[in-house]
């Protein structure tokens, strides 16, 4: 599946997230906000917001 901008805005609109970086520190993903962003911006593109499961995350990031 191709990522585009239009499945991005209803990845957001679907997940919303009002606290990105207690969310993603939590997930033992990003050290700050700006990493706490950039994997939130990866995860609506790749429609991986709600996977906990880190390996099969990546697995999915990898293919798009």
């Amino acid at each position: 599946m191709q990522a585009n901008i239009l499945n991005a805005i209803v990845n957001i609109v679907e997940n919303p997230m009002s606290e990105l970086k207690t969310y993603y520190q939590n997930r033992n993903r990003a050290n700050s906000m700006g990493g706490a962003l950039e994997e939130y911006v990866k995860d609506i593109f790749a429609n991986t917001i709600s996977e906990l499961d880190e390996t099969k995350r990546l697995e999915i990031l990898e293919q798009q």
